[in-house]
């Protein structure tokens, strides 16, 4: 073994843990993660925004979830005796947990998580949830956003948003801020009801009952140049310790003479 070979191993070894981690941390945009598993009453608010002769009861639940207290929603449509169209949309809000963006940074990318179930309903689907944002008194929602629950077992959702994703009021006019000192940031979620009666006799009642748990928010912060200038680092050691790795094989051009 080659003397050069000998020393690149032993600086591979030495340095390959602190190479790897420079790699990562530098890598990192990481800023805050939230996740309510067991549920408390005094740490959400809730928000009616929308409704039109429907209601829903949000009752917290103690056996039963994924694995134990959840959220249950017993939404109640009333009978009608004509044609009639009902909307209902209420936020839950969490007021513990928040982000500042003056204080904590930009904001990349948001991502969610919950776990659905439905229990029971008399229509297709025991409701629609989606992720939501208050700043500054205004609630934020996406579109396209809303997830349908049928009534079944427990299903996690997902959703990914970044920077560019519009999030709206509910009539669209206006738009959150994730930039540097744009405000604080609450989040929780949305749930929705639309009904329509079309008969001209009217409709019977309908109810329903879903469950919510295991809510998840995860923010990345945008990566500062330094950050950038770390990651770069990161790289060129590894390719340097990759490259130093490599043995070294000589060879001897032989010469005939006639």
């Amino acid at each position: 073994m080659s003397t050069r070979f000998k020393n690149s191993l032993r600086w591979l070894k030495t340095l390959k843990y602190s190479g790897l981690s420079l790699l990562l941390m530098s890598g990192s945009t990481f800023a805050a993660d939230f996740v309510a598993g067991d549920f408390s009453l005094y740490d959400w608010q809730g928000i009616n925004v929308v409704e039109d002769g429907s209601s829903a009861i949000f009752t917290l639940i103690s056996i039963g979830g994924h694995p134990d207290q959840y959220w249950l929603v017993e939404y109640t449509l009333p009978a009608s005796s004509a044609p009639v169209n009902t909307r209902l949309r209420t936020a839950i809000m969490n007021t513990v947990f928040s982000y500042d963006t003056a204080s904590q940074g930009p904001l990349h990318t948001i991502d969610f998580q919950m776990d659905l179930r439905g229990f029971s309903a008399t229509l297709d689907v025991a409701g629609y949830y989606r992720p939501a944002i208050l700043q500054g008194g205004q609630l934020y929602v996406v579109d396209d956003a809303s997830r349908p629950v049928t009534v079944g077992d427990w299903a996690t959702e997902y959703w990914h948003f970044d920077a560019s994703t519009q999030w709206v009021t509910l009539d669209g006019q206006v738009s959150p801020g994730f930039g540097a000192g744009a405000g604080v940031l609450n989040f929780g979620y949305m749930f929705g009801f639309s009904s329509i009666c079309s008969n001209a006799s009217g409709c019977l009642a309908a109810r329903s009952f879903s469950g919510l748990d295991n809510y998840q928010v995860t923010l990345n912060a945008v990566p500062e140049p330094q950050t950038n200038a770390l990651w770069l680092a990161g790289l060129g050691l590894l390719a340097a310790f990759a490259s130093a790795s490599r043995p070294c094989i000589h060879t001897t051009k032989g010469t005939h003479h006639a």
